[in-house]
């Protein structure tokens, strides 16, 4: 049963929520600077004269300018229309009155079915506007009048802003909210482009919906000053309610209003409250109110600023003032990259901005920056939709060729300071990203974070601010400090003699400096403590220098009272067991957080995230560690570091597995039934092979390699149905390759499943293979082809020692020894002529097919004849490893040493081979992943046939650097590009100019082979 409370009661809620509401929202005098950029170089007559009237302004197509929306929309207009299609049978919902009631009831806000009728109606205008054939005309009516029969278009939170402070909307007081005014926004637009067709249909429709704009929008900005954010009379602090709300206005106003007084008037009004907002705003261009509300504070300000210079013909504008570019590129210098951005107060770690909102804001104020950014957010298949914001959405499409076209160049400085909102952030080139804030306690959206920093890790948080929860009654009211997530414990701040931070302007931080010489950044944090703490000076300084950052903590005391205790918020796993470092990691990336364990004992709180607006971010929880000092004194000085450390093997593992189980499901999609990946073209197009190229089988062994790993019943069918495909080629050995294309699709299947199903082709391709041995050169013929100029007789590749293990495979299966035998054959002959005293070996020996004689020892894909092309040598150390483990003959060990101490000595710092060890334009060379991956599985196999601990851990470190490398960035594709490969730059052929710096099937195959090698999931 719900507790039933009295009206009085309620009543003295919503007002203390109400004053809280905008106690959250002021501050105190020093940050307010009356500037009132707007109305000191305008005035109200220029505005009347300049203002366009009649919608003469709009810069967008009409709707019956068909080809004009062709071109407006362009590849995307499809897109558009399919999305309305799917809103075509949208079923509308209704706003209930117990909906608003359960906001006074338990503080829910429930306005899910709101937003969900808004994006239908979004769709389906958007859809008409692009079609043109009425086809959605009869879904947006309905939509129409759901909104002109709801009673209050309000968010269900914000129906207190009315005279009786309650949840239900009275019916002639309209509240003009945030979610008002979207709603307007959409509704005007609709009006606008429809209202001749809908006349059409009946005019009731377009008279009734311009009543309900006009009451509900229009008469409540021109007669009710009752709303805050409106700050009308009084000179006040503000948020982001006020660009945003004024934005929205605008909108209706320029869209509805034609009579020039009256909308002169309306335009003057939010001029002026607009400019209380820029009053409000820092002169260095940060937002206050965290990153995440950028979109809706710097972000709805450009839009007003847009429209208003749209509405006047461009005489009304400051667009081309250096504070509205500074208040831009906030947005900008905050992003630490894929998808992760600075966060305090009640902003998201998670965002970074609309690319088109960005893009737009960047050409209008000539910011390079904010364009650079803006592209390198950009994805091409995106439909750049602001859902109910639709001039945004209309405004995105006007400038999407502009955006596609714009070089996606963006990094960030080794600083930003901004001195007036007191936040800073660092950065080095080894990909340490901090940021840091002093600030006061009653800033937008306020947490008690004075002093607060947030540490990244190659752009993964590691020290993190874990932001808000979901907005419930009690974020704004005065129980809002109760909640865990606003209080100073849960922020990277000291609780000193045992007292936490409280809120208020009064306690802030003092004295901050950002010194860039020393890359170091301070302030004394004390007065952010109430008195009972006896704190006289606490200064917190963050130095970036040397790879490590530098925590230091200098503090003097009144009195001693209890253990001061330092806190760090993380996330994922979290290490204490050693005394004196802490072992953070999160997402593939660690970092080791050092204090003198003589001063501290440290312990961890576990945080389980129930709210979803949490977990969905940091998962289903974050830890709080608690340093907390082993004696009382009243001065002294704590010093932490953090450093970052190398990326786990299993979290690389786990990285990597993710990404190519997602990349292998994409490439499924785009194949045929005979064909499987094989490359890229020049121009980055994706190349298929059919069944029958000698790469075919490293797709389906690299999807049963994705599944060993995950388990994922979808990777294991896709898997079982291209094996599948190469059933047919079993029989027909037309070279060498068929143990590449059987052994790695059918002979991983039955390896990992042990399913006896799959083992008839892998004895009927050995045998096939087995004929292509003749007795007299005592190698598997290659090639039939006669290579350079007719003269190849019995080509053989040093590639050919791969398939010897199809061979092994069909004789442990079957029993037949003479597979056996032949391997080993051809692994003794090719040991004899293929490989020059220093262990590089030939790419190809040609023999005499009936003395055996060798007649040419050659390199069709490397370099020289006498060079060592890389994957040549890898092909070498892979097949010599295998051949020791499958038949335990001591030469062949001792060859693959060899081989591996060879290529040890010769590659590159990063473990990833130039593609010709002996290409002349070294170190400018290209490098092959491929041969990097090959030797790297080759390695791992070879550290558990030695004997020797110290060669075996050398071969371990050889292989894990390379395929660390292969991990990063440089070589690891993100999803979705890439053609779905997963590995990027390997080299098919430079000499015959084929696959050169592409993706390459077989790369991603051993680069997962060596992963699951390591973790010691195959053998």
């Amino acid at each position: 049963m719900k507790k039933q409370i009295s009206v009085k009661k309620i009543q003295r809620i919503f007002c203390a929520a109400a004053l809280l509401f905008s106690g959250l929202s002021a501050a105190f005098a020093s940050v307010y600077t009356p500037r009132y950029l707007l109305t000191t170089k305008y005035n109200k007559d220029q505005v009347r004269q300049a203002l366009i009237l009649n919608q003469q302004w709009v810069p967008f197509p009409a709707y019956g300018d068909r080809a004009g929306w062709d071109a407006f929309l362009g590849e995307k207009k499809g897109a558009f229309i399919q999305a309305g299609e799917k809103k075509l049978d949208y079923t509308w919902r209704v706003i209930k009155a117990t909906d608003y009631l359960e906001y006074e009831r338990s503080g829910a806000r429930l306005d899910g079915d709101k937003s969900a009728n808004l994006s239908a109606l979004a769709s389906l205008l958007m859809a008409e506007l692009a079609e043109g054939k009425g086809r959605f005309l009869d879904p947006i009516i309905n939509g129409i009048y759901v909104f002109s029969e709801s009673t209050s278009w309000a968010n269900t939170a914000h129906n207190p802003l009315q005279k009786s402070r309650r949840a239900i909307q009275a019916w002639d007081d309209p509240v003009f909210d945030l979610t008002a005014g979207t709603t307007s926004n959409l509704l005007s637009w609709t009006y606008y482009y429809l209202h001749d067709a809908l006349d059409q249909v009946d005019p009731e429709i377009s008279r009734r919906l311009y009543h309900e704009l006009k009451r509900r929008i229009l008469d409540v900005f021109l007669t009710n000053d009752s709303f805050w954010w409106m700050v009308r009379g009084k000179e006040s602090h503000t948020n982001n309610w006020t660009p945003w709300c004024n934005y929205n206005a605008l909108n209706a106003f320029m869209l509805l209003e034609n009579d020039p007084d009256r909308l002169a008037d309306a335009v003057w009004l939010s001029m002026q409250s607009v400019d209380q907002f820029l009053n409000s705003c820092q002169e260095d261009g940060a937002c206050e109110e965290g990153s995440s509300y950028w979109d809706r504070a710097a972000g709805s300000a450009y839009d007003y600023l847009d429209v208003l210079s749209l509405a006047t013909g461009g005489k009304i504008t400051l667009l081309g003032h250096p504070m509205i570019r500074d208040l831009g590129e906030y947005i900008a210098r905050s992003y630490v990259g894929n998808g992760w951005v600075v966060n305090f107060a009640d902003a998201s770690a998670r965002g970074g901005g609309s690319p088109d909102l960005i893009y737009r804001f960047g050409k209008d104020v000539d910011s390079e920056v904010l364009k650079g950014y803006a592209a390198s957010l950009y994805r091409p298949e995106s439909l750049l939709s602001s859902g109910a914001d639709f001039y945004r959405t209309l405004a995105a499409q006007a400038v999407r060729k502009e955006l596609a076209a714009q070089d996606p160049v963006f990094e960030h400085p080794a600083y930003t300071w901004y001195p007036d909102t007191d936040v800073c952030y660092l950065t080095d080139e080894d990909g340490l990203f901090v940021a840091v804030k002093g600030g006061y306690n009653n800033e937008s959206h306020n947490h008690n974070d004075c002093g607060t920093l947030s540490c990244y890790v190659n752009t993964i948080p590691l020290l993190i601010d874990v932001g808000v929860g979901t907005y419930t009654r009690q974020t704004f009211s005065r129980e809002r400090y109760t909640i865990w997530t606003m209080q100073s414990d849960y922020h990277n701040v000291p609780k000193i003699n045992g007292v936490s931070q409280r809120f208020g302007d009064q306690y802030k931080a003092s004295g901050s400096a950002f010194d860039p010489a020393r890359m170091t950044w301070s302030t004394d944090i004390s007065k952010a403590y109430p008195e009972e703490a006896r704190v006289r000076k606490w200064v917190r300084s963050c130095t970036l220098k040397d790879k490590q950052l530098t925590i230091k903590d200098n503090f003097i005391l009144d009195k001693a009272i209890a253990p001061n205790v330092i806190n760090f918020m993380t996330w994922g796993n979290v290490d204490i067991s050693t005394p004196g470092v802490i072992r953070l990691a999160a997402k593939g990336q660690e970092a080791l957080l050092r204090y003198d364990p003589r001063q501290f004992s440290a312990g961890v709180e576990t945080k389980e995230l129930t709210d979803t607006r949490l977990s969905r971010v940091w998962g289903p929880q974050v830890y709080r560690v608690s340093l907390t000092a082993k004696s009382l004194k009243v001065k002294g000085s704590y010093v932490f570091t953090v450093t970052p450390s190398t990326e786990p093997m299993d979290a690389l593992t786990e990285r990597v597995f993710d990404t190519a189980k997602a990349q292998m499901i994409l490439m499924d999609s785009r194949l045929g039934d005979h064909q499987m990946p094989r490359t890229l073209d020049e121009k980055g197009q994706f190349v298929p092979s059919d069944l029958n190229w000698w790469c075919s089988g490293f797709y389906p062994g690299s999807l049963w390699y994705v599944w060993k790993y995950t388990g994922d019943p979808l990777v294991r069918q896709l898997a079982e149905k291209n094996t599948l495909r190469l059933d047919g080629i079993k029989h027909v050995a037309r070279d060498h390759d068929i143990g590449f294309q059987i052994n790695c699709s059918f002979g991983n299947a039955l390896r990992l499943t042990g399913e006896e199903r799959w083992a008839e082709p892998v004895v009927t391709a050995a045998n096939a293979l087995a004929k292509r041995f003749t007795p007299a050169t005592g190698v598997i013929r290659s090639w039939n082809s006669k290579g350079r100029n007719g003269d190849w007789r019995y080509p053989v590749i040093i590639d050919n020692m791969m398939n010897l293990e199809l061979l092994m495979e069909g004789w442990r299966l079957s029993g037949v020894d003479s597979l056996k035998a032949i391997a080993m054959t051809h692994a003794n002959t090719t040991m004899q002529h293929h490989f020059r005293p220093d262990y590089t070996t030939f790419h190809v020996v040609d023999y005499d097919p009936v003395t055996g004689a060798v007649r040419h020892q050659q390199t069709a894909q490397g370099y020289s004849d006498a060079s060592a092309w890389a994957r040549g040598q890898a092909w070498g150390l892979y097949g010599y490893t295998m051949m020791a483990d499958k038949t335990g003959d001591a030469s062949y060990l001792a060859q693959a040493h060899a081989i591996a101490a060879m290529l040890m000595s010769r590659l590159p710092a990063d473990g990833v081979p130039y593609w010709d060890l002996d290409a002349p334009d070294i170190p400018n060379a290209l490098r092959d992943a491929s041969a990097g991956a090959i030797i790297a599985s080759a390695l791992v196999k070879l550290s558990q046939l030695t004997t020797d601990p110290g060669l075996a851990g050398s071969y371990l470190d050889q292989a894990r650097l390379t395929v660390r490398t292969l991990a990063s960035p440089e070589y690891l594709a993100p999803v979705g590009e890439n053609g779905n490969f997963l590995l990027r730059h390997s080299v098919g052929s430079l000499p015959g100019n084929s696959e050169v710096d592409v993706p390459l099937s077989y790369a991603d195959y051993y680069f997962l082979e060596a992963l699951l090698r390591l973790k010691g999931m195959i053998q």
